[in-house]
Formats: structure tokens, sequence, C-alpha cells
């Protein structure tokens, strides 16, 4: 027997659970629209977690049962994307307010990168997010018909929150725009060093400890600043000045009075200064994105694939003013190819867009699902966390 008899009386016991209970019923699977399959793949989540209760399951068990009903199920991604990553990625803040809700489902999540006009390349991003410093929040904004978010399937008519990719609006004018870029540097570097510590780089060390020294100043400084804003000089009193005198000198090398003082870090420069000197560490990590490739100044490229990637290119252009001819020699009719990605006008992406909202899913901003299973698996997530929480 594979894996051994406990093994296979577990899965014995949990398939005759299963097959006999009418909610995992096969007979019509494969006449149904995808709409009553997503209905009926959610009916089959809030019963799996139902019977997880009733019977007292294991997540062990918790997951054999899904492993053995042959299935995609909207859940999928929330169990394999969206939780680990927040556990492994999250702060401990963030953990302490939402790790029992997302481990007990009180709250479902999904992947929000991929926009209709762009999958994998995240420098193209176009769904920006502004930092807004009064309230300490973002504004997601989408512009243009290519930055819909894009691609996520059943799970944006299931999820309740989303880790969201954006382009980063930055404001160089506000003090926490270099601020939070400066904390995410190092703690990028942090994270890289505790992965790669068995086999560290010639500076990893001095990278580590000269971000996480330069984030910890510029929250300082960041706070030297607010106390500027808020009361004038905010020197009143206090031994605070020879501090800022010392750290303009950073900027300018040369003594200045209390007025330039005051404009020199109301212009946030020495923040800008130690971003501007990070940068290959905020490139590297991704934290900006990378600026276009090329050579610079004549200089020759040391990238041993450009020569391929040039070949790639010249072959590109000696097509480009054919590529529709050629396309159109095999005279393949919209009807024939009935695809949104061949139309004949070009209108991709309004294709795409024009198709999706023919989704019988979509007629509706929230789902009959939503009532039926849904609401059912969020209250049972959001009563298992209260319970976690009142243990502890």
């Amino acid at each position: 027997m594979v894996d051994g008899e406990k093994e296979w009386l577990k899965r014995e016991r949990i398939v005759n659970v299963l097959k006999n209970d009418p909610t995992f019923d096969k007979s019509q699977r494969d006449f149904m629209s995808r709409t009553d399959r997503y209905k009926r793949a959610t009916r089959m989540t809030n019963r799996i977690y139902e019977l997880q209760e009733q019977c007292n399951w294991s997540q062990e068990e918790t997951s054999l049962a899904f492993a053995s009903i042959d299935e995609q199920l909207p859940i999928g991604l929330h169990n394999v994307a969206f939780q680990p990553v927040f556990f492994s990625q999250g702060s401990p803040e963030l953990i302490a307010k939402y790790g029992a809700l997302i481990a007990s489902r009180g709250i479902l999540g999904c992947y929000l990168q991929t926009e209709l006009g762009h999958g994998t390349n995240v420098a193209q991003l176009e769904t920006t997010a502004t930092y807004i410093p009064n309230t300490d929040e973002f504004e997601i904004h989408s512009p243009t018909l290519t930055s819909t978010k894009w691609w996520i399937g059943a799970l944006g008519k299931t999820a309740t929150h989303v880790p969201l990719t954006t382009a980063s609006e930055q404001s160089w004018s506000d003090p926490n725009t270099a601020i939070r870029l400066l904390e995410l540097r190092a703690a990028f570097l942090v994270r890289e060093y505790a992965r790669t510590k068995d086999q560290p780089d010639a500076s990893v060390y001095q990278r580590v400890s000269k971000a996480v020294t330069e984030a910890f100043v510029a929250v300082q400084v960041g706070s030297l600043i607010n106390g500027l804003d808020e009361d004038g000089s905010g020197l009143k009193g206090n031994n605070s000045l020879p501090v800022i005198k010392g750290v303009y000198h950073l900027v300018s090398g040369q003594t200045a009075s209390l007025e330039c003082v005051i404009e020199a870090y109301a212009s946030s420069q020495y923040l800008l200064t130690v971003a501007e000197a990070a940068l290959v560490d905020l490139l590297s990590f991704r934290i900006l994105p990378h600026g276009p490739g090329g050579n610079v100044g004549g200089e020759t490229s040391t990238d041993p694939a450009r020569s391929l990637r040039l070949a790639i290119d010249a072959l590109c252009r000696m097509l480009l003013p054919n590529a529709i001819g050629l396309s159109d020699a095999f005279g393949f009719t919209d009807w024939e190819l009935d695809s949104a990605l061949g139309v004949y006008d070009g209108k991709v992406y309004n294709a795409l867009w024009a198709r999706a909202q023919a989704e019988p899913l979509n007629m509706t901003d929230v789902t009959d699902a939503y009532q039926e299973s849904i609401k059912s698996m969020l209250d049972r997530g959001r009563r298992q966390a209260q319970k976690a929480k009142a243990r502890l």
C-alpha cells in the first residue's frame, strides 16, 4: 500500500464521507456553465470546512479532503499564495491583527499583480499607489483600460482582501517618501542576509549595517522635521540645535543659520542624498523600477547575452513592417479564430474587456454564491479567530 496502511485507511475514511455527501456529486459537472461550476466549487469549499469542524479533522486531513475531490477551487490561491506570503512577509503588527482571521478564512485573499496590458513586467504596471501623509493612506488609481487588474479569475468574485502590486507615485517633497524607501531597503537587505548567511557575499555585512543605520537615522530626521513643522523652530528648551546643524553639515558642508537649517529640512535634502546613495540596493531589490538598458557613453556592454538579444532585436525589426501582412496571409476571419487576442482590427484590450463583460459571472458585483456559501465561510472563520484569541 502506498504510504502504508494507516494513511490508506485515513484516505478511505475521508473519501467515504465525501462520496456520500450530495454536495460532492460529480455526475453533472461536465455539463455545467462556468457560473454553475463556480457556485458548486464554493459550495464544496464551504462544505469541507464545515466537515472539518464537525468531524474534528486535522489540517492534514482537510488537505487530503481537498485533494480527493479532484477539483480546482476558488480557495486555492488563498491557501498557496495569499496566506503563506502574508505570514512570511507581513509585519508583526499585521500578523497580530489579521493572522488568525486569515488562517481560519475569516477573510479570503488573492494576489493582484497582473493587469490587462501587463503581466510579469512589473516595471510597466500602470496602476498607481500615491501615499497621502495626512491620513497615512494610499490612493489607488487605475487610469486606463490596460491598467485594469486582470486574470485573477474566480477569486476576483470570492476574495475580500488582496496584496496589491502597483507602480508607486513618489512625492520627493514629502520626507516620508525617502524614509519609506530607506526602511524598505533595510528590510530587504536584512531578509537577503538571513536567506544567504551560509554563503555571504563580500560586502553584505557593511551593506546591512549601513542600510539599517541609515533607515534608523532617517526616521529620527523625520521626527525632527515633524517637530519643525509643528512648532516653528521646534527647538525651544532642548538641545536639538547642535544635532540639526551637524546633520545639515552633511548636506552643505558649512555652518548655517537656523532659518537655513529649517529650509534644508523642509526640502528633505539629507534624506534625498541618502536615498540617492542607496540607488544600487533600491534597484537591485526592485524597490524602484529598473531603468532602460543599453550602452552608455559608447562603453561596451559586459552582458554575455547581449549578442543574442541584439540578434532577436534585428530579426524583429526586419519582420515588423510585414507582421500584419504575414498574419493576414492565412486568411482567417474573426469568426474562425474566435479569439480576443486575434481580432482583425487589432483592438485586443477592448475585445478582452468585452469578452469579460459577457461572462454571466460578471453580470453582478456580488455573486449569488456569497449568500449561499462564501458568507458562511467568512462568519465561521471570524468565529474561530475570536475563539483562538480568547484562548490566548
